[in-house]
């Protein structure tokens, strides 16, 4: 049996019953149903009402590699002794969070229901914990269909690079998962990926009047990737994934793995992208001498979050050749 966004909410909800005659204090228990000797719990804090969940595993485990953290909807909270067990406290502190909590834990408990070791089992919870604490450090649900077409153009420029300059370089290079200036920061150049949908007008957004600027020590491109529904012949989000992930090495996919869950994307969440895709066309453009552009310079005292629009028809004399592998 799995754990489901339903199952979940209805064990809260028989704790729940349970609170009038707890102790205060307290946190009340449901075991879920999972098989062996680390198992996961549904509970709910008796003094204020919040559900979660906790990993229960063997003492000789050691409680000090559990990191206590605060991130968006969720607080990984003090281990706590019993009998001869730790309890790993993981709270929901948003209600709206409820179904991607559930997700976090089925994912969590998948973990646990493989063969081998408890080492070996716990090796795994923790790498998929990994993962997810990054996840919840920017998320509380999947990613929007903005923010996939706009890593979809993330991955385009990426699988360039990995061509041009082989997975490890180029994934030092992948800077957007970091939310840097730049999505793509190479020693001889910077990049800024834009994406666009040719059913929308031809025209991308800066969000950062920073991001375009004449750099004479590092030249700055913007690679403007347009995208085509196609329910032919595209490729969904978790589908390009795989292909990139095709030709690499498995702790060169562990890298890949940690950056798109800094981004928002999570294996678990794969068949919730089935929107197909295919690129276009990708035109690379060398900021210089007349672009269009706000000058950072320019901007008045008090003024923020600045973001506006260029015709793509503006840029036309700027479209250059890819910096990539020159």
């Amino acid at each position: 049996m799995s754990v489901t966004p339903e199952s979940l909410k209805n064990s809260w909800a028989a704790i729940c019953l349970r609170i009038p005659h707890a102790l205060p204090g307290t946190v009340l228990e449901q075991a879920l149903p999972i098989a062996g000797d680390i198992g996961i719990s549904a509970v709910v804090r008796v003094n204020d009402v919040m559900p979660g969940i906790v990993i229960r595993v063997p003492s000789r485990w050691p409680a000090s590699l559990w990191q206590v953290l605060r991130l968006n909807g969720v607080r990984f909270e003090q281990p706590i002794a019993d009998h001869h067990d730790h309890l790993l406290p993981v709270m929901m502190a948003d209600e709206d969070a409820s179904d991607v909590f559930a997700v976090f834990t089925a994912d969590l408990a998948s973990a646990l229901s493989v063969e081998g070791t408890i080492e070996a089992r716990m090796r795994l919870l923790m790498e998929k914990l990994g993962l997810w604490k990054r996840f919840f450090q920017k998320n509380t649900g999947p990613l929007s269909e903005e923010e996939v077409r706009g890593l979809i153009g993330e991955l385009e420029i990426l699988a360039r690079m990995l061509a041009a300059y082989g997975a490890d370089a180029a994934l030092e290079t992948w800077k957007g998962p970091a939310d840097e200036l730049h999505d793509f920061r190479h020693d001889a150049f910077r990049i800024e990926v834009k994406t666009w949908v040719n059913e929308s007008a031809p025209r991308i957004f800066i969000s950062d009047p920073s991001q375009i600027v004449i750099d004479s020590a590092w030249p700055v491109f913007i690679a403007v990737v347009q995208l085509a529904r196609d329910n032919a012949a595209g490729f969904t989000l978790p589908e390009r994934i795989t292909t990139i992930m095709g030709g690499m090495t498995a702790p060169q996919r562990s890298v890949l793995e940690v950056l798109l869950a800094d981004v928002g994307y999570l294996p678990v969440h794969a068949e919730l992208y089935s929107k197909r895709y295919s690129v276009t066309e990708t035109v690379f453009h060398r900021i210089g001498n007349g672009f269009p552009m706000i000058d950072p310079s320019t901007i008045p005292g008090g003024v923020t979050n600045l973001k506006y629009a260029l015709e793509l028809g503006a840029l036309s004399p700027f479209i250059s050749a890819s910096p990539i592998g020159a």
